[in-house]
């Protein structure tokens, strides 16, 4: 008999339906072996969707996680941006703390959204800050990429406070940049959606309705580069699932810190920062995860 795969436990932070690339992170890490997801916490996006963002949210990664056949709890989180005066206790909060202290084993948690359950569990609980491994997709690789691109990190710009907190306290952190790492992970929608369309299933056909969509959808800016932004698509969040598995990554030490809302390097604490090793073998991966057991 086969040696039974020795899974890594990760609880997931999504803001599923901000755009699709949280769907695709999600059933990568449900379908990956090396993986056993303890637990999904939506979490807000009040830029993206304002004050409804978390039952939209929510409802997504529930929606995911049946889709997959898994019975993974799900579990709404922060429904506002972090206020360190009015720290919030949901029950997505809840959930991460009471794992985080009871767990036998190392939990890592994955943020692919604004980290605000981190800083409200840090708040409320600050024990938790060396109580796991944590990964957050959110920032930038460099300076210079954090100058260029500083306006569009809807990770960060969705809550700068909690990025601050998160950053400042939490000891074991590791950051896979939006900016300079994750956003190389570059697919074609159309022959993406010609491979889900020969698995049959309600999971891949439900991803490949939202890659289609996705596609189709009217964006004023495709008027100008029309070949590019609507055949190919960034799925940024696979860079964190990627980094859970310790696959095709590595680790860079760079110092850091938050001056207000703006990234700061050479200057800080020291984190670890996520650069992909290749990108086309993390995308062959999360391909075969989702193809082979939809």
């Amino acid at each position: 008999m086969a040696d039974k795969i020795l899974q890594q436990k990760i609880i997931i932070i999504t803001d599923a339906k901000n755009e699709i690339d949280d769907q695709f992170a999600l059933t990568y890490a449900l379908r990956s072996p090396e993986i056993q997801v303890v637990g999904v916490i939506a979490t807000h996006n009040t830029i993206k969707h304002g004050r409804s963002s978390l039952d939209l949210y929510f409802d997504e990664a529930e929606k995911i996680v049946n889709l997959s056949g898994k019975k993974t709890p799900v579990l709404r989180g922060s429904r506002r941006p972090f206020n360190p005066n009015n720290s919030e206790n949901s029950e997505g909060v809840q959930f991460l703390i009471n794992q985080l202290l009871t767990s036998g084993e190392t939990i890592r948690v994955i943020c692919i959204g604004p980290c605000t359950d981190l800083a409200n569990g840090l708040a409320l609980e600050p024990t938790i800050k060396d109580k796991a491994e944590y990964f957050w997709l959110g920032g930038f690789a460099s300076q210079g990429i954090a100058n260029q691109f500083r306006h569009k990190e809807l990770n960060f710009l969705a809550d700068t406070r909690a990025a601050t907190k998160v950053l400042d306290e939490i000891k074991d952190l590791s950051i896979i940049p939006v900016w300079g790492a994750a956003e190389r992970l570059v697919v074609s929608i159309p022959s993406f959606a010609e491979d889900l369309s020969k698995v049959d299933s309600p999971l891949s056909l439900y991803l490949r309705k939202l890659l289609i969509g996705n596609w189709s959808r009217f964006k004023p800016w495709t008027v100008f580069i029309p070949h590019i932004l609507k055949r190919y698509w960034v799925l940024s969040d696979v860079a964190a699932v990627a980094a859970a598995k310790n696959f095709q990554v590595e680790i860079r030490k760079s110092s850091c810190k938050i001056e207000g809302k703006k990234f700061a390097f050479d200057n800080g604490k020291t984190i670890n920062i996520i650069h992909l090793k290749n990108e086309h073998q993390i995308l062959a991966d999360m391909k075969d995860c989702i193809l082979k057991n939809t």
